[in-house]
């Protein structure tokens, strides 16, 4: 894997405060760059753009995907020019060094924009991938040490050896909101976040009926969910739960149930 040179790709939108200040733009943007990336070694989705550090095989194949897909953001959105300014070429290396250099700078860009207090905080970077507090990751670790070296992240969270206090039902479905990448609405659809929400909250000692209520659905298919977790998801969320990091983060942004 070494032998593969490594790429710093970049590209910023037009305008700071669209499209990427609304969620559901950033998302589809970020699900387009991890089909062209499918293993990286940093992303970060920005108000202003992005930036991406991944281990390629050919660098100028990799540049295209991204330009094309620069271009179908613009037909999506209908925009009456490109909504990005030119993208320039990617940096390539082949040093390792460099490598987690360029990992560290991209997760760091959150707070050095002074849009989260940690790297994990903010939504659309692979940084709480590698604390473990994200479902369906990115990236993992040993993946990032094996194409750049080992990042040496001094924000590594741990959890808190303290137990658990009772949870609000209203912070448990920000808690599977987060680690799924998801929207309020989505813990009332089926989909990854309501799922994951169901597992949290029996697993937090919530009883079926009221956590099917919250969601809007029948006990027994709440039941049917609850019976059959994802181990490794409901680990991801416990994160935004136990970790004092990640639960300061997102103190005050419950989401209201109806």
């Amino acid at each position: 894997m070494r032998d593969m040179p490594v790429i710093s790709l970049t590209g910023q939108i037009r305008s700071p405060m669209a499209p990427f200040g609304v969620d559901a733009v950033a998302g589809w943007w970020w699900s387009s760059l991890r089909e062209v990336f499918p293993t990286v070694g940093a992303a970060v989705v920005l108000p202003s753009g992005f930036e991406i550090v991944a281990e390629v095989a050919d660098p100028d194949a990799a540049f295209g995907a991204v330009v094309v897909r620069a271009a179908r953001l613009t037909r999506r959105l209908r925009a009456a020019r490109p909504v990005w300014r030119p993208i320039p070429s990617p940096r390539v290396t082949t040093d390792p060094g460099l490598g987690q250099r360029w990992v560290r700078a991209a997760l760091a860009r959150p707070c050095a924009l002074r849009l989260a207090a940690v790297p994990p905080l903010w939504r659309w970077s692979t940084a709480r991938d590698l604390v473990g507090a994200a479902c369906d990751p990115w990236v993992n670790p040993a993946e990032v040490a094996t194409a750049c070296g080992e990042p040496g992240l001094e924000w590594s969270l741990s959890p808190s050896k303290e137990p658990p206090p009772p949870t609000p039902l209203a912070v448990l479905a920000r808690a599977a909101i987060e680690a799924t990448r998801g929207e309020p609405p989505t813990i009332r659809s089926p989909g990854a976040a309501r799922n994951v929400f169901v597992w949290l909250a029996v697993a937090r000692g919530w009883s079926v009926p009221k956590v099917a209520n919250a969601c809007g659905m029948s006990p027994c298919r709440t039941a049917r969910i609850a019976a059959e977790p994802n181990g490794a998801w409901l680990t991801a969320a416990s994160r935004w739960l136990d970790d004092p990091w990640l639960r300061s983060g997102t103190a005050g942004r419950s989401v209201q149930m109806v």
